[in-house]
């Protein structure tokens, strides 16, 4: 199946059309200055709200959060700690996400194309600004995070947790 007959995000006989403009994404065009004034409780009421607005928002609360847990465990423990924390929280998430993946193509292994298409699909319910550039040939995919807001890399691990 040739890449210019799959829709963006699509996947079939074991070929991937990766997401290459995540500005397409609901919430990725909010200002970070309109986020911050909608944190702040800076409007009157909720028909000045978009859909984008409460998906950007939602989804740097979650950031939040994330990183709050971080510094709390920090403060309350050690560095080395929250690290710690981190590197398990995102290992059993990941594991509990491979999972779904093997189940979904009714595999135990992925191939390129599958593998691709997981990293896109796992990272496009997180919302903006936490997007994964999926590139991919028959041996190797490469994922990079530019910009991801939730991106960590754990002295134990060869990955950048996102």
């Amino acid at each position: 199946m040739p890449l210019q007959k799959l829709g963006v995000g699509e996947y079939r006989d074991d070929v991937y059309r990766p997401i290459g403009d995540w500005m397409l994404m609901p919430g990725s065009r909010v200002a970070e200055e309109r986020i911050q004034k909608l944190n702040s409780l800076e409007f009157m009421g909720l028909s000045e709200l978009t859909v984008d607005d409460m998906w950007a928002v939602n989804s740097r609360n979650s950031q939040i959060i994330f990183w709050s847990l971080g510094q709390t465990v920090s403060r309350l423990s050690s560095p080395d700690v929250a690290a710690e924390v981190y590197y398990q929280l995102v290992n059993s998430l990941a594991a509990g996400g491979w999972r779904n993946a093997l189940r979904h193509f009714g595999t135990d292994r992925l191939s390129a194309a599958q593998l691709a298409w997981y990293q896109d699909a796992s990272h496009i319910f997180y919302g903006p600004h936490t997007q994964a550039y999926v590139e991919y040939d028959e041996r190797v995919v490469t994922v990079t995070r530019n910009g991801c807001q939730i991106s960590y890399h754990h002295p134990r691990s060869q990955l950048t947790v996102c």
